[in-house]
């Protein structure tokens, strides 16, 4: 066999190998991302302060099987599945505090709010930590998140509140995008929790 003969032999066998691998790509789904979205209509608090309370949100914690990419969902009590298609656009811990920074401003606007870590911002009066233990879902069915969360005197480093809070909302659908404004719902019901007690504790 010639040198000819062997150099076709051997471009011919990568084109195979290359035609094979576009194929596989080619028959892959398509990945989907998707972003938490914020209150934008804002709601009506207290009465504006003379010089507003500065409020730290944050550390936030997240359960462990919910710091992936993938979203997770629950098929029964001890499963849950991971979407191989269908990703968050940025990492779940800092979307959800971005997320509830934006929220308690827009329903709390005679506070000023910064999203940990604020030490940039300069000092804060209280700060409000959160531990998301639950966001997930039976598609088709319910969304729920559960979390713990204390509002802390900054100066005095005291707890002055401490609460848990267990949400569910109905999901009618398997749709992930469905899904993701059922989330953006109960993140909506945590952060008035958490902006009527912060309210409340400040102004009695």
């Amino acid at each position: 066999m010639n040198n000819t003969v062997k150099n076709y032999g051997a471009k011919l066998f990568s084109l195979l190998i290359i035609s094979s691998l576009m194929s596989g790509c080619a028959g892959t789904p398509a990945t989907h991302f998707y972003q938490l979205s914020v209150l934008t209509k804002p709601k009506t608090g207290f009465a504006p302060r003379t010089e507003p309370l500065r409020i730290g949100v944050g550390p936030l914690a997240l359960a462990a099987v919910l710091q992936r990419e993938q979203i997770v969902t629950k098929e029964h009590d001890n499963h849950v599945a991971i979407a191989e298609f269908h990703h968050w656009a940025e990492p779940l811990q800092d979307g959800l505090l971005q997320v509830i920074t934006h929220n308690l401003a827009n329903i709390q606007p005679e506070f000023e709010f910064y999203r940990y870590a604020w030490s940039a911002y300069g000092s804060v009066d209280y700060k409000i930590i959160i531990d998301i233990t639950r966001l997930d879902a039976v598609l088709g069915q319910h969304a729920d998140l559960e979390a713990s969360w204390v509002i802390m005197n900054e100066a005095k480093h005291q707890p002055v509140l401490s609460q848990r809070t267990k949400l569910s909302v109905p999901l009618a659908s398997d749709n992930y995008l469905d899904l993701v404004a059922c989330y953006n719902e109960l993140l909506v019901k945590l952060t008035e929790q958490i902006a009527v007690s912060l309210g409340f504790l400040i102004h009695k």
